[in-house]
């Protein structure tokens, strides 16, 4: 349909495209939900089992009865819930696509409000992802809260 925004994994749109199709896809969407898990509990617990976590609560808060959950390369392990997990969901499934996006705006979104406050390390253009810039903001200031102790590309985290 002409004029219509093409929703597919968001690493594969630019910003303003997710950003357009996040605000219609939370317009159109019978429900979604968006879990925040932050890096102390990251570091706790490790990426895979906080990912693991994050998913289970959103696969019990949206659950419908006599639907299939789909997600991306996660085995969620809920008993009560159909799910189908597939490596690369995100770019077969619409609902996948659509998670990938509202998330990643959201997340985009909260990097962009704690940049202002804590302007030393670049958040509203890196948003927190390894480039160049923020690996050197690192070596030149240290870590700060949202940066996490367990990612190991950067040699100046302990």
């Amino acid at each position: 349909m002409p004029g219509e925004l093409a929703i597919r994994d968001s690493k594969e749109m630019t910003a303003r495209s997710r950003e357009r199709a996040s605000v219609r896809i939370r317009e159109r969407a019978d429900a979604w939900s968006v879990v925040e898990v932050w890096p102390p509990s990251i570091d706790r617990v490790g990426i895979v089992p906080a990912t693991r976590l994050a998913m289970r609560v959103v696969a019990r808060d949206l659950f419908v009865p006599g639907t299939v959950t789909v997600v991306d390369a996660m085995e969620l392990d809920l008993e009560e819930i159909a799910i189908v997990s597939e490596v690369k969901a995100d770019s077969r499934y619409f609902c996948v696509a659509a998670a990938s996006v509202v998330a990643k705006v959201h997340r985009d979104e909260i990097m962009r409000r704690l940049a202002g406050r804590h302007p030393l390390w670049g958040w509203e253009r890196n948003k927190g992802y390894g480039t160049r810039e923020h690996r050197e903001a690192l070596q030149k200031h240290g870590p700060g809260f949202l940066h996490r102790r367990s990612f190991g590309w950067s040699p100046v985290l302990p």
